[in-house]
């Protein structure tokens, strides 16, 4: 770590044999970095569930709780959340999503899988069928917001089932 700074201010004297040694020492230094094998990072999970509709073979549908939401801003707009929360082993490829907003509530309803949505989503709320992505044991999907909401409000995420407030 000290070697090549050393050598470089040594390379400075007057001395031949002081120059030559330090080229020498650099070279080394630079040999030396260069035959180092990188060290193998180790892969990391990644799964991206496919479309809907992709023939994607069954899974068993259930009902996540949202352990955090993310508001995903642009242009002073919130223009879509992103939900996550912990994989299960087989996980949907996708999931169904419903929100209402009440004030500066947001009340979201996740169930996972393509089938028929349960009673909260049946009460009149629009629902979407999105794509579930999972990484590093979380699953997570993408909620646009049409139209978007305005990002001067501060939004309060709550599973609609509990009525637990999401953070």
């Amino acid at each position: 770590m000290v070697g090549a700074p050393c050598c470089l201010v040594l390379m400075m004297r007057p001395s031949t044999s002081v120059r030559v040694a330090c080229v020498m020492t650099l070279v080394l230094l630079e040999a030396a970095t260069i035959a180092r094998t990188p060290v193998a990072a180790p892969e990391l999970a990644r799964h991206v569930a496919a479309p809907p509709g992709a023939g994607v073979a069954a899974c068993a549908e259930r009902t996540p709780v949202p352990a955090r939401v993310r508001q995903v801003r642009a242009a002073g707009l919130v223009r879509s959340l992103a939900i996550f929360w912990k994989a299960a082993p087989g996980e949907c490829a996708t999931a169904t999503v419903a929100m209402r907003r009440d004030g500066r509530r947001l009340m979201l309803w996740v169930q996972e899988g393509s089938g028929t949505p349960q009673a909260a989503f049946q009460a009149g709320h629009g629902h979407r069928e999105l794509p579930v992505h999972v990484h590093g044991g979380t699953a997570s999907v993408r909620l646009p917001l049409a139209p978007p909401l305005p990002a001067r409000h501060r939004y309060l995420p709550v599973d609609g089932r509990t009525g637990r407030v999401i953070r």
